[in-house]
């Protein structure tokens, strides 16, 4: 028989997965539960059939009583003084970076540095003059990047 005609052939497709069940030892149907589970099963329904999740209002009681009044006003003054305290340290937060940013601002006075001294070029006064007019004219769009690298090279080349 070949693959093909047994994968189409739904009888023995039942006969291979009933002998796979029985090699297995598979039951053929799925157990029913016991009495002891099913009145177990039963009652958890039942339970959470009649318990109700609570409901909360989103709106606040109309009028306060006694005690009630006095917790609420309690609550609130709490909240008010904590979002005050917060604030408040928000603000000394603020005050404490901008004081840091000050003093290294401070610490940042160009007067303060002195500029490193370069080495002297090994290189005569005048190729530095040609080298800085050359500059400059590439970087006034005089000539191009080409053109720059070339002269570059014929000045630094010259003895």
């Amino acid at each position: 028989m070949s693959p093909a005609s047994t994968a189409a052939d739904p009888q023995a497709i039942e006969k291979a997965r009933q002998a796979v069940r029985e090699k297995l030892g598979e039951p053929e149907s799925v157990p029913t539960d016991s009495p002891e589970v099913a009145k177990a099963r039963a009652a958890l329904r039942q339970n959470l059939a009649t318990t109700t999740q609570p409901t909360y209002s989103t709106q606040s009681p109309v009028g306060y009583q006694g005690a009630d009044k006095a917790a609420h006003a309690q609550a609130e003054a709490q909240t008010k003084a904590e979002k005050a305290a917060q604030i408040e340290a928000e603000k000394s937060e603020a005050a404490a970076q901008a004081e840091r940013r000050a003093k290294r601002g401070a610490n940042m006075d160009p007067a303060a540095f002195q500029p490193i001294q370069s080495p002297a070029l090994p290189i005569s006064g005048d190729k530095q003059q040609r080298l800085a007019d050359l500059l400059q004219k590439y970087r006034a769009d005089q000539i191009t990047p080409e053109q720059y690298h070339q002269e570059r090279a014929k000045i630094l080349g010259e003895k």
